[in-house]
Formats: C-alpha cells, sequence, structure tokens
C-alpha cells in the first residue's frame, strides 16, 4: 500500500498549489488533503480519496475523489467567509477482471475528458452542448 503524499497541482491560473496530507485513508475514511497554505481552515480547498476493494460477492472495487473548493467573499465589515462550496465528484469502477492496460485506458479517457473543449466549456462558461 503507498504511502500518503502531498498532491501538487495546478489551479486555474497556473499557479501551483500543494494540498498536504490531512490524513491518510482509514478504513471507510477517505484520505484527506488540504491546501494548507490558506490559513483559515474553513477556508481551504480540500481533495479527498477513498480506494474500497470488493469484499464477499462483490467483483468490482471503487476509488472515489472529490474536490471542495469554498467560495470566499468579503463582507461590509471587511471579513472573508465562506458563501458557499464548489465541488467535484469522481468515481472508478473497476472490475476485478480488468487488465492492467483497461485500467490504465479508462484512466486516461477519464483525464484527457476533463481536458476537452466540451467539458471546459460546460464548467467554464456553464454552456450546454446542443
Amino acid at each position: 500500500m503507498p504511502a500518503a503524499s502531498n498532491i501538487v497541482i495546478n489551479n486555474g491560473s497556473a499557479v501551483t498549489k500543494t494540498f498536504s496530507v490531512v490524513s491518510p485513508q482509514n478504513g471507510g475514511s477517505p484520505a484527506e488533503y488540504r491546501d494548507v497554505s490558506v490559513t483559515v481552515r474553513g477556508h481551504q480547498p480540500v481533495i479527498t480519496e477513498l480506494v474500497t476493494r470488493a469484499t464477499g460477492n462483490a467483483s468490482r472495487d471503487k476509488v472515489k475523489v472529490t474536490v471542495v473548493l469554498p467560495i470566499l467573499r468579503t463582507n461590509g465589515s471587511g471579513v472573508t467567509e465562506v458563501v458557499d462550496y464548489a465541488s467535484f465528484r469522481g468515481e472508478f469502477t473497476l472490475p476485478n477482471t480488468m487488465l492492467a492496460g483497461e485500467r490504465a485506458d479508462l484512466l486516461a479517457f477519464a483525464r484527457n475528458l476533463m481536458l476537452h473543449g466540451s467539458v471546459a466549456s460546460a464548467v467554464n462558461d456553464v454552456l450546454p452542448q446542443y
């Protein structure tokens, strides 16, 4: 089992952000990573990752990832506060019969789909495909 390590990725402005390990996966509780450069804990973007192995009669493993971004605004008193949350939730279902190459294909399709212009337009401009 790999050790939890920091996740270093760019934000939408191509600024590198480090999501530090807050807690590794513990049973059914996901690993949690936070951008601790944001000093107020409630204002920190969060990533979680949970791997669930098939048990009993189940024949599929699951990998669930989330990204939660607090939406911050400064109120009339000059205090920054969370007004809402934006999020992404992704789940991979991996049959035990999958080969390593098939898992690699699934990951590549998912990663490249997130980079595709239609998804970018849907998220950035909130425009449906028609």
